[in-house]
């Protein structure tokens, strides 16, 4: 579904919305299995309003990749 896009390119597309930015930068201070539970929807509610269907796993382990990601810059 969003293989090709990065991990640096979702997190700026989520920027896109200031609220889902701000929830994000706050919670990649949890640990990764809490953010990715619930930024899991975040996610796929972003990619959805694009036409997008990412099935709940796809979805966490996008969330467990950008916590990694995050956690690194």
């Amino acid at each position: 579904m969003v293989d090709d896009l990065t991990l640096p390119g979702i997190y700026r597309d989520l920027a896109t919305n200031r609220e889902t930015k701000a929830a994000i930068d706050i919670d990649c201070r949890l640990a990764v299995d809490d953010f990715a539970a619930k930024h899991c929807r975040t996610i796929r509610q972003h990619y959805a309003v694009g036409g997008y269907n990412i099935d709940f796993e796809e979805g966490y382990q996008i969330a467990a990749g950008l916590w990694r990601y995050l956690r690194d810059m």
